[in-house]
């Protein structure tokens, strides 16, 4: 599709599941190509490398950002406080006005007469009036604290797995200590879902073993997403995981 030469890509989540190597490539790609791209994706680095303009969705509105993603995120952080700053102007004057047209209102008839004129400029005001930025809401999720586990996580030795032909990993060694985070790198194909997917016992090595460290709790989130079902809510998982009711 890449090397049809079309004047327009339309591109959703082009770098999933790609390997460093290949995210590199469609980089360089992507900025050397003369046609139209369209692309829908989560990855910032993409995001700032290969685009020019962003078309934000909100709402059932579509509003245009030139610029890189990283430039679209201060035009809008700057854009909100323009917003809220007038909303906050528009509103004060308006209570301004309408309470000195209401005390005007129940004084003489002259001033009864400029209190009706200074409450059809508060509608026209209000007409105008912009809405202050809507916040996100954002849930704040506390997770018990794990026991204490002992120095080290996982202990792995000489893990070797093989499907009938070639072995994806031979002979693998390693140790994490709590708190350590080990990054796994390969190309697809390498064996890195197969070395997780071991560790997280759900699949088996043709030779070797591994340990967890005392009182270590495991935890494995599957990259096709493998243990959450279809229909069923984020909250919900985590109530049956936690054991928790509310």
């Amino acid at each position: 599709m890449l090397f049809a030469d079309a004047d327009l890509l339309l591109l959703d989540e082009p770098t999933n599941h790609l390997d460093s190597d290949a995210k590199s490539w469609l980089m360089d790609f992507l900025r050397g190509n003369r046609g139209a791209v369209i692309v829908v994706s989560h990855d910032l680095v993409l995001l700032d490398e290969a685009i020019t303009r962003v078309l934000h969705l909100d709402a059932g509105r579509l509003r245009e950002y030139r610029g890189t993603y990283s430039q679209y995120l201060a035009a809008r952080r700057a854009e909100e406080v323009r917003t809220t700053a007038l909303a906050q102007r528009q509103q004060a004057e308006i209570k301004r006005l309408s309470v000195l047209a209401e005390v005007m209102r129940r004084q003489t008839e002259k001033r009864a007469r400029t209190a009706k004129a200074i409450f059809k400029r508060v509608d026209r005001l209000k007409a105008q009036q912009v809405s202050a930025p809507k916040r996100e809401r954002k849930v704040k999720v506390r997770f018990p604290d794990p026991p204490h586990s002992g120095r080290v996580s996982i202990t792995v030795k000489g893990l070797t797995k093989g499907y009938g032909g070639p072995l994806v990993i031979r002979d693998v060694n390693f140790e994490v200590e709590r708190g350590q985070r080990l990054l796994v790198m390969g190309l697809n194909g390498a064996g890195k879902t197969s070395l997780l997917r071991i560790l997280a016992g759900e699949s088996s090595a043709n030779e070797g073993t591994f340990r967890l460290g005392h009182g270590a709790l495991l935890g494995y989130y599957a990259q096709e997403h493998e243990g959450i079902r279809a229909g069923v809510t984020v909250l919900a998982h985590m109530r049956e995981l936690s054991d928790a009711d509310e």
